[in-house]
């Protein structure tokens, strides 16, 4: 009966897709930044292969923000099994 740090991401993601912010937060706090690094993901990759030789951001950086969103999304979650939000 405990949802899991990812439930309602992805309606959250549609929800935002379809303008409509207040149904999308209320389904998922994150969802919107998960959708914001999915898009980002599109022109950070084509420009990462037209770099063959050198990364386009660090990888200390890159990690570092993966580790972000994981710690984001474990604390939100935390949140709502303490029953502090919605």
């Amino acid at each position: 009966g405990i949802e899991c740090p990812g439930c309602g991401l992805t309606r959250s993601m549609v929800y935002l897709f379809h303008g409509d912010w207040r149904a999308s937060l209320a389904e998922h706090r994150l969802g919107w930044l998960l959708a914001l690094a999915t898009i980002l993901q599109f022109p950070y990759r084509i420009a990462a292969l037209a770099r063959k030789n050198a990364p386009l951001l660090s990888p200390r950086l890159t990690s570092g923000f993966g580790h972000a969103l994981i710690v984001l999304l474990i604390a939100n979650w935390m949140l709502n099994v303490a029953g502090l939000s919605r």
